[in-house]
């Protein structure tokens, strides 16, 4: 409801538009394209009254405010219209907010006499929306500063990213796919990461018992299904890699492809579906790895960089054309807590680099290394 006010509607409006004439058109673009879609909205909008009740308080937020306008590109977690993130309309805006808040204290100064000054309303009206700028103005974020140190925004993180990751061979990928499904058809033993859950579902038998019954027999099962405890977490996965593509990662210092990480994009390694199908594995540098494995974050970088690299094993797979039936649900390319960050970054139609690995003929042989383009 707070979105729908005019610039004409703004406190001491007259005032700001002596000042410089769009000025009050600045403030009401920062006002709908970010203060309104984080929590904000209601500062403008009720703006003399939070002056009449708390003038300090009220000033002290309008300054926060105006921190969060200049180091926006900087915050996560921040919803945005990004496609207005120019530097020079972005720095118009800021002249705007900063000339509002002087023309507000000299109001303050010649009003202060008159000014009910009913700071419990003001605690009670407006501390949380005060608490919200004060979150994003005092948060210490370490991709924040990666972001700084390396001089990219995301996309660029993203780009640099996926110059240096590996897919793989999407006929390989469909082929392994389709083993997968055939062993669970057949109700054949698949391998898969331990999980506690398997002492849930065996409380009698430590996990040495679970692991080596695994590897003897099938009566360990997951989700219906026979499973093989993986040895170390990625044996599995690492070997098939060797097998068919020829390469060795994760291996320490005889691997082929050093500091690197085999990244489960959709996770969920414990199930013998999705650990060793290759749709759902990326070689990801050592140093980018740790940004995919924050399965619940919200922030902008690690939920922006999983959902591009979900796209791009969906589109560049065609996933949608593999066979589903009777195996699982087609992984979904966003979750729900990540259907703004979608909107707001205009993911859809951004085309993508990449690099993937040929399949080899003969044992010996190392896949051919080749680029594709991708788009989401």
């Amino acid at each position: 409801m707070y979105n729908d006010i005019k610039k004409e509607d703004l406190f001491l409006y007259d005032e700001l538009l002596a000042k410089q004439s769009q000025y009050p058109q600045y403030v009401i673009n920062l006002h709908k394209q970010l203060f309104s879609k984080n929590g904000l909205g209601a500062v403008l909008a009720n703006l003399q009254q939070m002056i009449d009740w708390d003038a300090d308080k009220t000033v002290a937020l309008l300054k926060n405010m105006l921190t969060l306008v200049k180091s926006v590109r900087q915050y996560s977690n921040i919803r945005i219209d990004v496609e207005d993130l120019a530097s020079k309309t972005w720095s118009n805006y800021q002249s705007g907010l900063a000339a509002y808040i002087k023309i507000i204290e000299d109001y303050i100064a010649k009003n202060a006499k008159n000014l009910s000054k009913n700071k419990a309303k003001w605690r009670q009206g407006y501390t949380s929306v005060a608490n919200v700028v004060e979150n994003f103005v005092t948060r210490i974020d370490g991709t924040e500063s990666l972001l700084q140190a390396l001089g990219l925004d995301i996309f660029g993180f993203i780009r640099l990213v996926l110059d240096n990751s590996y897919f793989f061979d999407p006929e390989i990928v469909a082929q392994r796919h389709n083993d997968i499904r055939s062993a669970i058809q057949k109700n054949d033993k698949l391998p898969a990461r331990w999980t506690e859950n398997y002492k849930a579902l065996y409380p009698e038998m430590t996990k040495d018992k679970i692991v080596k019954q695994s590897e003897t027999t099938n009566s360990i099962i997951y989700n219906g299904h026979p499973v093989q405890i993986d040895k170390d977490n990625n044996y599995a996965v690492r070997s098939l890699i060797k097998n068919k593509f020829g390469y060795t990662v994760s291996q320490g210092q005889k691997s082929i492809i050093q500091y690197y990480k085999i990244s489960h994009i959709w996770g969920e390694a414990y199930d013998p579906i999705k650990f060793t199908n290759l749709w759902n594995l990326v070689l990801v540098p050592a140093w980018a790895n740790d940004l995919l494995d924050k399965s619940y974050s919200r922030n902008d970088l690690t939920v922006t960089f999983k959902q591009v690299i979900k796209s791009i094993c969906l589109n560049f797979y065609q996933m949608k054309n593999l066979d589903w039936n009777s195996l699982m649900d087609m992984p979904l390319y966003k979750e729900q807590h990540e259907n703004d960050m979608v909107v707001k970054l205009n993911l859809h139609g951004v085309q993508f680099n990449i690099n993937w690995i040929e399949g080899i003929v003969q044992s010996g042989d190392l896949g051919k290394i080749k680029k594709a383009t991708v788009t989401i």
